[in-house]
């Protein structure tokens, strides 16, 4: 466990995480749970996961479970979030294109004015 956990902390490029990671692997090596140790640093639904996996012997199988369910979460507030930014992105660009072909019009309507 602590071979993993120290890959873990290896593999993370945030620096706060990774010292979350340590203070965790400390934690375990004093003989804490896993689960109570990354207590802070997981979200409550994958630590009630590896909770679970702890007491029952499945430790793998739950970890792989809350890692799928952190996932999906993940994708679908992407998701989400690219709903949103799309209508907002085209009525930018709407009103660029308004803004442009305003400009040309009133050249045009300025340049027909000095003629008269």
């Amino acid at each position: 466990l602590l071979a993993a956990m120290r890959l873990a902390r290896g593999a993370v490029e945030n620096l706060a995480i990774s010292t979350e990671l340590e203070e965790a692997e400390a934690r375990v090596r004093d003989g804490a749970s896993l689960s109570s140790a990354i207590g802070r640093t997981l979200p409550p639904i994958a630590v009630q996961l590896i909770d679970a996996g702890e007491a029952s012997g499945s430790l793998a199988a739950l970890a792989g479970r809350a890692a799928d369910a952190l996932d999906n979460e993940v994708q679908r507030a992407l998701s989400k979030a690219v709903t949103l930014i799309e209508p907002i992105l085209i009525l930018g660009f709407g009103a660029l294109i308004g803004f442009v072909a305003l400009g040309l019009l009133q050249a045009i309507y300025g340049i027909n004015a000095s003629n008269l």
